[in-house]
């Protein structure tokens, strides 16, 4: 209900932007600064309406940016943000953003934890909504039950009918009822797994990250990316995609023979995943690998 209003007005906002931006005032070179302020209320007027847009309050900040207004384009990030946790793209940029503008700081771990800041805002409310997912599915599932029940109830407060008929009849129902309850659950599958493929790439950009800020790690003194990806493992909910992209990392970054080693725990957790499949054998084929038990198979 109401998305077709708001596609509208997401239409209308993104026009008017657009006709801001194409100057009709002639003001971009003469009056550049006029021409900015406009812009950035046109942005601030469009957002009114579409807040829960994340789009929007990416290119408004990256209009900022490039632009020199940084604090404007910082102050959009993080409205931004606030309004949509959840949002992978708000996220991205502005750790991107505290990377690029850290680079000053010569302590690694200080400038890590600044710049996983966003990354593990955006990871809180990817759980949280698998959490209420879990919630909404337990609810619809006894909403099920519970129906059927005053179905069945009411049906036995009824006259006696054939024996043999209602004993019919309430098999069929348990059969609906059944039927129906593999829907709904099949339904919050789908959309927690989605979740989790989201999850997963926030752990991955998150790794990769830290990888570059803080090397590999050491134990007890630099987290670095092996640090995320036991993080993951420990926060769960992940798809078989950190497990590569750790690897991955490990291989191509540090030749080191852990790759292989979290292929092979990888195996064992996702042993009907094609993709890891394939990955495990190409990497095994890069090292030279023809005894492994997965190129025996």
């Amino acid at each position: 209900e109401g998305d077709v209003e708001f596609g509208q007005q997401v239409e209308i906002g993104k026009r008017w932007i657009q006709w801001e931006k194409s100057d009709p005032l002639v003001l971009k070179e003469d009056e550049p600064a006029a021409f900015k302020s406009r812009v950035v209320y046109v942005y601030k007027q469009a957002l009114m309406a579409l807040r829960f847009l994340p789009e929007i309050w990416f290119d408004a900040a990256e209009f900022c940016l490039l632009d020199g207004m940084e604090s404007e384009g910082n102050e959009f990030l993080k409205q931004g943000i606030d309004a949509n946790p959840e949002s992978c793209l708000l996220a991205f940029k502005l750790a991107d953003r505290l990377e690029i503008t850290s680079e000053s700081e010569q302590d690694p771990i200080k400038r890590g934890a600044k710049v996983r800041e966003p990354y593990d805002r955006l990871l809180d409310a990817l759980y949280e909504l698998i959490a209420k997912a879990r919630t909404r599915e337990a609810q619809d599932v006894a909403r099920l039950e519970a129906t059927f029940a005053n179905a069945n109830a009411e049906r036995q407060s009824a006259p006696n009918s054939d024996e043999d008929d209602e004993q019919n009849d309430s098999k069929a129902r348990e059969s609906v009822k059944n039927a129906q309850i593999e829907a709904v659950r099949n339904a919050h599958a789908m959309q927690i797994g989605i979740l989790s493929r989201t999850i997963s790439f926030a752990w991955i950009a998150l790794m990769r990250a830290m990888r570059r800020i803080q090397g590999k790690g050491k134990p007890g003194e630099m987290p670095g990316s092996r640090q995320i990806f036991a993080d993951a493992r420990k926060r769960g909910r992940i798809t078989s995609d950190v497990y590569i992209a750790s690897a991955l990392i490990e291989y191509h970054c540090y030749k080191d023979p852990a790759a292989t080693k979290i292929f092979e725990r990888g195996a064992k957790l996702f042993p009907e995943d094609e993709n890891f499949a394939l990955e495990y054998l190409k990497h095994l084929i890069d090292i030279n690998d023809i005894t492994s038990e997965l190129s025996k198979s």
